[in-house]
């Protein structure tokens, strides 16, 4: 992204390195970027100053630094990644944004070209598994809007600020990815369920299971089938190594180890020797 490579080439700067050319100097499409960004970081500018002189720049980077829902920013790049025009996705934004701002905020912070997004293992690379691994839940929000933006378009993006206004078709599909990403993350967070106490797994382990078997007979055969749906906690089980209540835990264990077998070996003849 144009941003990032600004960013490193001012950095670079700050510390004698040699900057790559391109890095420098990014090409003349993107020169108001450059502009910009080299106003932005000068701390003799004041922001006021700053943001009269590039009204449309300061309103993407706002948009940018901001990481919350009730921000623009993740619903813009959910639209930035279906087929609308800029001029429709700042309508849809915010109708007072300009065009502007919403084909800065495109060029400097979320250049998803059609070519990359029909591109999966771009998207994958650059899109989907960065979402995938935060781990706080509240990115999911953002993660949920951008797979909505690329495959279930935009009215159903739409639809989901709002549950009232949801067609069946959107509700399910909702349902779907929410289920699907919810399996997933518990199975990848192994490492921060194993830091729980034997108490604490049993009351989550306990809790998750019942409310997938609850939300499987729920949706009917649309989602799992009983006998899907056991197997599947079977190896939840098995790979987050569930303890049940009422299961006995030993509270003391006997290491042993090749390393010290020799050592302990002679131990004992020197007691026997005594």
């Amino acid at each position: 992204m144009v941003w990032a490579r600004l960013r490193a080439a001012k950095a670079k700067g700050r510390r004698g390195e040699r900057t790559l050319p391109e890095l420098a100097a990014p090409d003349r499409l993107n020169a108001d970027i450059a502009a910009f960004h080299a106003v932005l970081t000068d701390h003799a500018i004041p922001q006021e100053a700053v943001q009269k002189a590039f009204p449309d720049h300061y309103m993407a980077l706002g948009w940018y630094t901001s990481a919350h829902p009730a921000s623009g920013k993740w619903y813009l790049e959910a639209l930035l990644l279906t087929d609308l025009s800029l001029e429709e996705i700042a309508m849809r934004v915010d109708p007072s944004a300009p065009v502007l701002a919403v084909d800065v905020y495109k060029r400097a912070f979320f250049n998803v070209t059609r070519e990359r997004r029909d591109n999966p293992g771009w998207m994958r690379q650059y899109i989907w598994a960065p979402s995938m691994c935060k781990t706080r839940v509240i990115y999911f929000h953002d993660f949920l809007l951008k797979l909505a933006g690329r495959y279930a378009g935009p009215d159903i993006l739409d639809q989901m600020a709002d549950p009232r206004m949801m067609t069946r078709e959107a509700a399910e599909w909702v349902r779907g990815v929410a289920q699907d990403q919810r399996m997933r993350t518990v199975l990848m967070a192994g490492g921060e369920y194993s830091r729980l106490g034997p108490v604490e797994q049993v009351a989550v382990a306990e809790a998750t299971l019942k409310e997938w078997a609850t939300d499987a007979k729920a949706a009917g055969a649309a989602v799992l089938g009983d006998a899907a749906m056991d197997g599947l906690i079977k190896a939840v089980e098995g790979s987050i190594g569930v303890m049940r209540r009422g299961e006995q835990q030993p509270e003391t264990y006997t290491f042993t180890s090749p390393m010290f077998e020799d050592g302990d070996t002679a131990n004992k003849d020197a007691d026997n020797d005594e």
